[in-house]
């Protein structure tokens, strides 16, 4: 059964204030992890049949929030009384270039930063412990920032040609707990780092269960278009009665780049300011699903405006209880209305200069080239070939701006060179200290 209720949801308040900002919290994704029958084996070999009943996790974004990590990394997480069960899968692209970059195990508490590595850090509120570990096993941990402790927890690793995984038994006594605080909400940080610099994290906060009612897989954000999209989910009913759950999509329109705030040296920031436009835009579907049956399918959306969104799914019981929340995540339909009445501007400033001969001719295919553009606007937008405009906007940008800045001449009689732009603005370059920036001959 599958029952679709698309809405779009406007605040008053902040429809009357489309040029106000918006505070996005970066930090709450929530994930329900359901109590396991049968504990895996911790051995770094990821078999399909003992993590299979795990909750998974995909959505690893870099601290930006608008880009996915290149190599991609799925983990899937479990529990029993005494222990929270990892497992990483981190993909690679080039098997040399990730040999080039291992080590052989470190002791204990090694430096792990800027290398191959896989990690977690975990907290109930009143402590919490950071670990990292890498292929060749090499581990650092501490808790509650003491590098001088070391806990208690099995971990194995294994090296294929595209992938390595990671395998992790943690105790809750490491937390000082002495058994699994079902029910309660952990905090807890996914990481995965490359050598190349490029890291992300999944933080949130998971719920224990003793039971997953709903098994909730999502895909990614696809490269938005204008109008009609989706995004692709996939649920299983693991209880005996169906289950009714209702998807829901928030996209929050902004313009400008977002601003992040509480920036903490390498780390990403914790939230970020978005300069709202337009009102929220909130999209529902209800899905029911028979018992130990599946549902496979797509959640829709719609994006009317020229604009960067701000998107967040998550999926919610028949009682309101939020089962699964995605890392946030914002995306951009280019703003080619904009760069239209820009081009236009400069063209009619080229235009009232009137100085050099050969403007009249390129400003006469500039103008026909641009309204030719113009008139095709709506169905490039209805053709969802957006991305086609964009292009071709920005090839004629590149020749209008030549003739502009040429018209813009600032020396005496204009600039009669047809390969040169013509000085308009000056930018002067201070040297921090001597050679800095340039090396001696």
């Amino acid at each position: 059964m599958y029952r679709s209720n698309i809405r779009k949801h406007v605040l008053i308040v902040l429809f009357l204030f489309f040029q106000g900002n918006l505070l996005a919290d970066l930090t709450k994704p929530i994930l329900t992890v359901g109590k396991l029958t049968q504990q895996p084996v911790i051995d770094g070999t990821l078999s399909v049949v003992e993590w299979s009943n795990c909750t998974r996790v995909s959505d690893y974004v870099v601290w930006t929030g608008d880009y996915y990590i290149p190599d991609s990394v799925v983990t899937w997480l479990g529990y029993d009384d005494q222990n929270l069960y990892l497992a990483f899968k981190g993909y690679f692209r080039d098997k040399q270039a990730f040999d080039h970059f291992l080590e052989e195990k470190k002791p204990i508490d090694s430096h792990l930063w800027g290398r191959h590595s896989v990690g977690f850090i975990l907290g109930d509120g009143k402590s919490n412990i950071h670990v990292m570990a890498g292929p060749t096993l090499s581990l650092m941990d501490f808790k509650n920032g003491d590098l001088a402790w070391n806990g208690e927890y099995d971990f194995q690793a294994s090296i294929a040609e595209d992938h390595w995984v990671g395998e992790f038994s943690i105790p809750f006594s490491n937390l000082d707990l002495n058994n699994a605080p079902e029910g309660q909400t952990l905090n807890l940080t996914l990481k995965r780092t490359l050598p190349s610099g490029v890291s992300s994290n999944w933080t949130g906060q998971i719920t224990l269960e003793s039971q997953k009612p709903v098994g909730i897989n999502f895909g990614r954000w696809r490269k938005p278009q204008p109008g009609k999209n989706k995004i692709e989910i996939h649920l299983t009913n693991n209880l005996q009665s169906t289950q009714e759950v209702t998807c829901k999509i928030e996209l929050i329109p902004f313009h400008g780049p977002p601003q992040y705030l509480n920036e903490r040296r390498a780390n990403g920031s914790s939230d970020m300011i978005l300069p709202m436009r337009y009102a929220p835009l909130t999209f529902e579907q209800t899905i029911a699903i028979k018992t130990g049956e599946s549902f496979s399918g797509s959640v829709d959306y719609n994006l009317p405006h020229e604009s960067n969104y701000y998107a967040t799914l998550w999926i919610e019981d028949d009682g309101g209880t939020i089962l699964r929340r995605t890392t946030p995540y914002w995306f951009s339909i280019a703003n080619n209305s904009e760069r239209i009445d820009d081009l236009k501007r400069m063209l009619g400033e080229v235009e009232s200069s009137g100085q050099d001969q050969k403007v009249p001719e390129l400003l006469e295919a500039y103008q026909q080239n641009l309204k030719s553009l113009m008139d095709q606007k709506q169905a490039y937008w209805a053709d969802q070939r957006w991305d086609v405009l964009s292009q071709k906007l920005d090839d004629l940008y590149l020749k209008v701006s030549r003739l502009y800045h040429r018209s813009r001449n600032t020396s005496p009689g204009g600039n009669q060179n047809s390969s040169g732009y013509g000085i308009t603005l000056t930018h002067s370059l201070n040297k921090v200290k001597k050679d800095h920036h340039y090396a001696d001959p």
